[in-house]
């Protein structure tokens, strides 16, 4: 550690204030830093002034830094020349870090899940060119987002992907990649509802399996996947309570992988015992299978194809496909009657 500027060697400055502020070599003695003295045309002066700056020189450029109040500087000096002497370490590119990432993923979340994050991270490589995670900005989130746009996704989803590839980067120290204003924009949709009488009349239309879906979900408030991966031995009938339990198999973890138990009424437990003994169900067999006794993953359609059979469409609606909920189960606005 010296005075002189040459790479792999580190500077102890001081700013002191002259005619203006400005970056004066300090004064040794004996090896050591004189404490508050700098040189100024070559004569020693005491300035008490101003704080202590490392300067190294780096990639052919000179950097440098402060150094914290009540550190000591030479010590500071020093592990900067350390850090300097170290090898640099080897550059990841956006590819070994998508695998790495993927990886993880793929053991700690769902497989839809899994599916989803690599769709979009090789939706963010076609956009952006780089080569190395450390050369990407917050211009490349941009022109992501613009792409994502140009593909014809929605806004909420270019601001979900944004977030996905955020979160990805972050995993690998780089962070303050977009600002708030760089982020889509979208309307937040309101959720529809069933009113309490439209429910009256879902159930007066349903079949024995839709009437039991439909007041399962009532009494449970289960999520998709909760109420999809249900099997007859989380049911305890005798406690008249339904749990939440992990389905390695199904690859289903609960949320916040947390199992709990439910409460359900009496009438439905009844209901439920007798669905079981009718179809002569073994403990892992699914509650709400489909035709192939696999998960119920189309339980939004059951209600709205019931919807439509009692009347509760609005009539007005149009989905991106041309279809229309007056001929149809596509209604997105149950609680608007039609006339």
């Amino acid at each position: 550690m010296s005075n002189s500027r040459t790479s792999g060697q580190v500077n102890i400055v001081k700013q002191v204030k002259l005619d203006r502020w400005s970056f004066r070599p300090v004064v040794r003695r004996d090896g050591h830093l004189v404490l508050d003295y700098v040189r100024v045309n070559g004569q020693p002066e005491y300035h008490p002034e101003g704080s202590y700056f490392l300067q190294w020189r780096e990639s052919g450029k000179v950097r440098s830094r402060v150094v914290p109040a009540g550190q000591n500087v030479e010590t500071a000096a020093r592990q900067k020349w350390l850090e300097l002497r170290q090898p640099p370490p080897e550059r990841l590119t956006i590819t070994e870090a998508r695998d790495e990432f993927l990886k993880f993923v793929s053991l700690n979340r769902r497989h839809t899940t899994w599916n989803a994050y690599r769709n979009i991270l090789e939706r963010f490589q076609q956009s952006c060119k780089k080569v190395f995670v450390d050369e990407v900005t917050r211009a490349d989130m941009r022109a992501f987002i613009a792409h994502c746009l140009e593909s014809q996704l929605s806004g909420r989803t270019a601001h979900d992907n944004l977030n996905v590839v955020l979160q990805f980067f972050k995993r690998f120290g780089r962070t303050g990649l977009a600002e708030k204003s760089d982020r889509p924009k979208f309307v937040e949709a309101i959720r529809p509802v069933y009113e309490p009488e439209e429910i009256l009349v879902l159930l007066q239309h349903a079949s024995e399996d839709e009437w039991l879906i439909i007041m399962f979900l009532l009494a449970s408030g289960f999520r998709d996947r909760e109420f999809q991966c249900v099997c007859w031995r989380d049911v305890d009938f005798r406690n008249y309570i339904v749990r939440v339990t992990a389905k390695p198999a199904l690859r289903f973890v609960p949320k916040s992988w947390e199992e709990r138990a439910v409460p359900l009424p009496m009438p439905l437990i009844e209901r439920l015992l007798e669905q079981k003994q009718a179809r002569n169900a073994m403990p892992s067999q699914l509650v709400f299978p489909n035709s192939r006794n696999r998960p119920q993953k189309d339980g939004n359609k059951i209600i709205k194809g019931l919807a439509h059979r009692a009347g509760l469409n609005c009539g007005q609606c149009v989905t991106k496909f041309g279809n229309k909920c007056v001929d149809g189960p596509h209604c997105t606005h149950p609680f608007i009657r039609s006339a």
